[in-house]
């Protein structure tokens, strides 16, 4: 869509929106450009055909065919305008005669065109969508490379809008945040843990304020403190390797059986790492602070 905006507002290099047309949209294919649009001032510097400046599509996209027939490819906005698309017009020179569709095509470009407007004391700029003062930042690429996988893949456009929400089936979008602490069916995988481990205790709200008190939960004592990391990097694993199993095989989720993973993988970890068992290992999926010899 092409706005014709008589605001007052700034472009990215400075200067007004007025009498500008603004392009809402970016190059097709790739998420950098999908988040840039060009800002058409005098049209000095920007192409006529291959910039996505008019609707947020390129014209040698949008008229593909017209493009394979111009003589005049590499030609700015301005040379284009100047040259004249109405009848007759020098910006409408082909390799070839046009046939009855392609004049059609040749139609609805030229209706397109007639709505647009510039200012020439201003130069053409482009702009970054995601930085409000719509210039590039690096901070801004931060963001969006560090945000949560499902969040980041649906602005990329990598996945359909719907893919976002959890696999629980709770009906909220999933973050890792919410993933780990607050969706109502894992957050209960939590209270499993703790009531096998044989200790009491809350969820925090935060991931990082969540690990620090589940370590500590079980005492200060360095045995039982390293135990209680390995159950929170266990749970983090099993979590996602059954939310993944969810994700991308369709399989269902069962608290239970989760539940049994974290038993019987910590068992697993402990004996690969030559901890020492002072009860039979059976006891272990009842009290695994006992079997350790630290309960």
């Amino acid at each position: 869509m092409v706005l014709a905006d008589g605001g007052g507002g700034l472009l990215s290099g400075g200067g007004s929106l007025s009498a500008s047309v603004i392009v809402v949209g970016g190059v097709v294919g790739g998420w950098f450009r999908d988040n840039v649009s060009k800002i058409v001032g005098n049209g000095r510097d920007t192409y006529f055909w291959t910039d996505p400046w008019l609707g947020g599509v390129a014209l040698s996209v949008r008229f593909r065919r017209l493009h394979d027939l111009s003589v005049n490819k590499n030609r700015m906005v301005e040379e284009m305008f100047a040259k004249g698309w109405g009848e007759g017009g020098e910006a409408r020179e082909w390799c070839r005669r046009l046939w009855d569709w392609e004049e059609e095509l040749a139609g609805e470009c030229r209706l397109l065109l007639a709505n647009v407007i510039w200012q020439d004391s201003t130069a053409d700029a482009w702009s970054w969508r995601l930085d409000n003062s719509g210039s590039y930042s690096v901070r801004s690429v931060y963001d969006v490379l560090i945000r949560d996988a499902k969040v980041n893949l649906l602005t990329c456009g990598m996945i359909a809008p719907d893919a976002q929400m959890c696999v629980s089936g709770c009906g909220e979008v999933e973050t890792t945040q919410y993933l780990m602490v607050s969706c109502p069916i894992f957050r209960e995988l939590w209270s499993h843990v703790r009531a096998w481990v044989g200790i009491c205790g809350a969820d925090p709200l935060y991931v990082s304020d969540h690990f620090l008190q589940f370590t500590y939960l079980a005492g200060g004592a360095k045995s039982r403190h390293s135990f209680m990391q390995l159950l929170w990097l266990l749970y983090v694993w099993v979590l996602w390797t059954v939310r993944n199993n969810s994700q991308f095989n369709n399989t269902e989720i069962s608290i239970n059986q989760m539940v049994d993973k974290v038993k019987m993988h910590s068992y697993w970890w402990m004996k690969a790492a030559n901890a020492v068992f002072v009860l039979a290992v059976h006891t272990w999926l009842s009290c695994p602070l006992l079997c350790l010899g630290i309960g």
